[in-house]
C-alpha cells in the first residue's frame, strides 16, 4: 500500500493475529476494487536491493521467500481449475533478479526522498525502471522509515517507473509486509501517478484484508496476507486463488435515449479500460441516423486479441461528441439506461445493468460518463 496512517494498523493487527496463533479462515468483508485505468504490472521482475544491515544467511532466506512467492503468483503449484487470487486483476507472471546489496556505514530513518537516491545511488547495478520492473528496496537491522514504523509501502515515478520498500526490522512479519507490498504494487504500480485497481474508499487490494480475525493465507512456502476476491463480491481471500475464469471476445452495449435524442450529425463512443490497455468502440458515427426519444440500440463488438475474463470489463466510459453546423449548438443526450453484457466460449455474462430518469445526460460541457462493472447485475 502507499504510506498512510492506515497502514501502522493494518500491520498492527497482523501482529496481533501472529501473537494469537492466527488460525482463522473466516472471510472478511472489502470494498470491491474498481479499475482506474492505470498501469496494471502483468509480468514483471523483482530487483531487490539489500541496503545496510544483513547476512548472507537472512538474505539467502528472503530471496528464497521472493522466488517462492513469484512462482505462486505464477501459478506453479495452483490446485486444478484454480489459478492465483491476483490473476483476476491481470497479474500473470513473476520473476525475481539475484540480489543487489550495498553497505552505508550507520542505520537511519528514511524518508521517500532517502529511498530514491538509494536508488539513484545504485544504477549502475540495478536496471532501469519500466512498465516490467519492480525495484524492492529492503533496509537492514537498525534502519526505519520515517512515519511508517513496522510497515513498508509502494511508490510510482512516472506510469513506468515503480518501487517498494520494506525494512528488516518489520520484524516478525517482515515475509507478510513483503507480500503484501508486492501484492498491491502489482494491482496498482502508478499508485502516485495513475491509479490502477483500487476501492471506492481508497483501499488497495490487500489494505482490509488483514487482521486477528484474518490475518494471513498459509502456503507451502510460508505465509501471505488475502486480498480483496472480486469473484466472491470482494470478501478477502482465505486460500490465495480462485476459480479459473471463463473468458469473453464479445461486447453487447443495450443502450436506451431518453427524452432528448443523439442528434443525426453527433457520434458516440464506448470506451473499455483493460489492463493491457483501453479500447474505444463506435456507438453511432456522424454518418448514422439520429438516435431517437425513447429508442432502443444494441451494438455489439468483437474484443481482437486474447479472450477476456468478466472482471476485465471493469468500466465503459460513454462519450457524446457534437459535430456542430450553423446555428447549431452542442447537442444534448439523455441516456436513459445502460446494460453491457459480454459472451464467448464460456457463455455469457452481465457486466453492468443501469438506469435512470435520465441515467446520465450528455452535453457540450459534460460529454462523458463512466460506469461501472457490477451494477445492477
Amino acid at each position: 500500500m502507499p504510506r498512510t496512517p492506515v497502514l501502522l494498523t493494518a500491520i498492527a493487527m497482523i501482529v496481533l493475529g501472529l501473537l494469537s496463533g492466527g488460525t482463522s479462515v473466516k472471510a472478511q468483508a472489502h470494498p470491491p476494487l474498481q479499475y482506474k485505468c492505470g498501469p496494471v504490472l502483468e509480468t514483471f521482475k523483482i530487483y531487490p536491493l539489500y541496503w545496510g544491515v544483513w547476512t548472507t544467511a537472512e538474505i539467502d532466506a528472503q530471496q528464497d521467500y521472493l522466488t517462492s512467492l513469484a512462482a505462486y503468483m505464477s501459478g506453479t503449484g495452483a490446485p486444478k481449475g484454480q489459478v492465483p487470487m491476483l490473476r483476476q486483476y491481470g497479474v500473470n507472471s513473476v520473476s525475481v533478479a539475484a540480489p543487489v546489496t550495498a553497505n552505508p556505514k550507520g542505520a537511519k530513518a528514511l524518508a521517500r526522498t532517502d529511498i530514491e537516491n538509494i536508488i539513484k545511488n545504485n544504477a549502475g547495478k540495478l536496471p532501469s525502471f519500466d512498465a516490467h520492473t519492480l525495484i524492492m528496496v529492503f533496509p537492514g537491522k537498525g534502519s526505519t522509515l520515517q512515519g511508517c514504523t513496522g510497515c513498508g509501502y509502494h511508490a510510482s515515478e512516472s506510469n513506468t517507473a515503480f518501487w517498494a520498500v520494506v525494512p528488516q526490522d518489520a520484524g516478525p512479519t517482515l515475509a507478510l509486509v513483503t507480500a503484501h507490498e508486492i501484492f498491491e504494487a502489482a494491482t496498482d504500480p502508478g499508485v502516485n501517478n495513475s491509479k490502477g485497481w483500487i476501492s471506492h474508499d481508497g483501499s488497495e487490494a490487500v489494505d482490509k484484508c488483514n487482521g486477528p480475525k484474518f490475518p494471513f493465507i498459509t502456503l507451502p512456502f510460508g505465509q501471505i496476507p488475502g486480498a480483496a476476491d472480486d469473484t466472491q463480491g470482494g470478501t478477502c481471500s482465505t486460500t490465495g486463488y480462485i476459480e479459473a475464469q471463463k473468458k469473453f471476445d464479445q461486447v453487447s452495449l443495450n443502450i436506451v435515449t431518453g427524452g432528448d435524442d443523439l442528434r443525426g450529425d453527433s457520434s458516440a463512443t464506448a470506451t473499455f479500460c483493460f489492463p493491457g490497455g483501453s479500447r474505444s468502440f463506435t456507438l453511432k458515427s456522424q454518418s448514422d441516423g439520429a438516435w431517437d426519444n425513447n429508442s432502443d440500440h444494441v451494438k455489439t463488438f468483437t474484443i481482437t486479441g486474447a479472450d477476456l475474463p468478466l472482471l476485465f470489463f471493469a468500466s465503459v466510459t460513454i462519450t457524446l461528441t457534437s459535430h456542430n453546423s450553423f446555428p447549431e449548438t452542442d447537442d444534448n443526450w439523455d441516456i436513459q439506461s445502460v446494460r453491457v453484457t459480454v459472451k464467448g466460449p464460456g457463455g455469457s455474462g452481465c457486466v453492468l445493468d443501469q438506469k435512470g430518469s435520465p441515467l446520465s445526460r450528455l452535453t457540450g460541457s459534460s460529454p462523458s460518463v463512466t460506469l461501472y462493472r457490477g451494477k445492477g447485475c
